[in-house]
C-alpha cells in the first residue's frame, strides 16, 4: 500500500530514492515532492529508512544544527536529532578504513561523544562522517531529517573520564589542519534533546566542535588531547 504524508508526497517513493542513493553512493534524482516535505513526512521517511536496517531500538544517536545559521541553511526549525544507522556505526574504535566511493559527498567533523553506562556517563572520542544524498548538499526544508540525518558513518572511541574542556587537534597525513575545544557540560545538557532517555550502552554524538572537512584520500587523525585519538583512512 502506498503511504502518503499529510502534505501529499508519496513516502514510499521518497524512501526508495534515498535508500538507493545511499546504496549506490549517488545523489537522489530531482523530484518536486522534496519541496513539499513537512516535518512529519520527513520524520516518517527517516524512521522507515532506519527500520530497513534494523527493527532494534537505536544504540546510538547523532545531534547537530544547534546554531540558528546552520538550521536556516538546512531548513530546520530545531536541532537535528537522528538514530545512527547500525550498519555504519563503529564503537571502541581507534582506526577505521573507509572508501570514498561508498559515500556521495562526505565531510568529516570531530564531536564530543557520550557513552551512557548503567550508573554514569563518560566521554568518548567521536568523529562523524557526514554525508548528503542531495546534490551539492542543497537540502530542501526538512530534507536533512529525511536523509538519514545527514549521516554517512559514525565512529566512536572508548569511554574515558572527561575534563570540563575537551580539546581536539585534526591532522591530515601528518599536517595540522585545525584545532578546537568545547564544553563537556554543554554536551551533557544536549542529551535532553533525545526523543527517548538514553539507556545503558547508548552512544550519542552531540554535534560538531570543528569545521566540516571535505573527505579526501589519506590518513585523518583526530587527537582528543589526553583522551584518545581516532584515525580514519580514506582510500
Amino acid at each position: 500500500m502506498t503511504v502518503r504524508g499529510s502534505d501529499g508526497p508519496v513516502i514510499d517513493d521518497l524512501v526508495t530514492a534515498l535508500w538507493e542513493a545511499r546504496r549506490a553512493a549517488r545523489p537522489v534524482p530531482a523530484d518536486e515532492a522534496w519541496d513539499r516535505l513537512s516535518a512529519d513526512t520527513a520524520a516518517a521517511i527517516g524512521q522507515t529508512l532506519y527500520r530497513r536496517v534494523t527493527l532494534d531500538p537505536p544504540t546510538a544517536w547523532k545531534m547537530g544544527a544547534f546554531d540558528e545559521l546552520t538550521r536556516q541553511r538546512l531548513g530546520l526549525p530545531q536541532p537535528l536529532v537522528a538514530a545512527v544507522m547500525p550498519d555504519r556505526l563503529y564503537t571502541d574504535a581507534t582506526q577505521v578504513e573507509l572508501r570514498l566511493a561508498d559515500f556521495v559527498n562526505p565531510k568529516l567533523e570531530a564531536e564530543i561523544g557520550i557513552w551512557s553506562g548503567p550508573f554514569e556517563t563518560s566521554f568518548v572520542p567521536c568523529v562523524e562522517v557526514a554525508d548528503c544524498r542531495f546534490q551539492g548538499w542543497q537540502t530542501p526544508p526538512f530534507g536533512a531529517t529525511a536523509d538519514f540525518g545527514l549521516q554517512g558513518a559514525m565512529v566512536f572511541g572508548s569511554p574515558v573520564t572527561a575534563p570540563e574542556t575537551v580539546s581536539v587537534r585534526v591532522r591530515r597525513d601528518g599536517v595540522n589542519v585545525a584545532a578546537a575545544s568545547a564544553s563537556w557540560s554543554e554536551a551533557l545538557r544536549r542529551l535532553a534533546c533525545l526523543p527517548v532517555p538514553g539507556g545503558a550502552g547508548v552512544h550519542t554524538a552531540t554535534g560538531s566542535i570543528t569545521p566540516m572537512f571535505p573527505a579526501a584520500p589519506g590518513l585523518w587523525e583526530f587527537e582528543f588531547v589526553d583522551l584518545g585519538t581516532l584515525s580514519i583512512r580514506f582510500s
